[in-house]
């Protein structure tokens, strides 16, 4: 009984990619950890920016993914071939506010995009439509890798039963 109580445990801290711990709990949370989101970039159904709330910790790679808010519909648009994505839930964390993030090399293994993933897929396009809304509302990080091995990536929040400006609303408040 004890060895089934053992695996059981194992396996759950495999299932459970991104912690649902606090910011103050006992773990460390680092500024460049893949499951928080410092802020959420808008982007208009064009893919023009119109707004932040928070300190967004993405990369920008010449890469627009848009509409944020939405509807659970995405669009990632590349000017390179997008290689593959990963879609990854993740937790909003305001402790980064000063981080200057465009000033930093930060990067992620694919093992590890892999292992915390709830969607990705092999791909060779530049234009990904993605519709998300079978997914649980909460923020979500969209991770890119282009043909030449670069990569990008973009925070935003997902609830498939807001329209949105209802989400721009719940955004503005949760963030203020």
């Amino acid at each position: 009984m004890k060895k089934i109580l053992t695996l059981l445990m194992i396996l759950s801290f495999g299932f459970f990619g991104c912690s649902d711990d606090e910011p103050n709990s006992n773990s460390e949370i680092n500024f460049d950890d893949l499951c928080i989101v410092t802020g959420v970039n808008f982007y208009d159904p064009n893919g023009s920016p119109v707004g932040q709330v928070g300190n967004p910790n993405i990369k920008f790679d010449g890469s627009f993914v848009y509409p944020i808010p939405g509807d659970g519909n995405i669009f990632v648009q590349s000017q390179k071939t997008v290689d593959k994505y990963w879609v990854i839930p993740a937790e909003k964390n305001t402790d980064f506010a000063n981080i200057n993030y465009d000033a930093l090399e930060i990067s992620y293994s694919e093992s590890e995009l892999d292992s915390k993933a709830v969607v990705s897929q092999d791909i060779s396009v530049n234009l990904i439509a993605l519709d998300l809304t079978m997914l649980p509302k909460g923020y979500y990080r969209i991770l890119f890798k282009t043909l030449d091995g670069s990569y990008g990536w973009e925070n935003f929040y997902l609830d498939s039963t807001k329209n949105g400006n209802e989400i721009l609303d719940f955004l503005f408040s949760d963030w203020n």
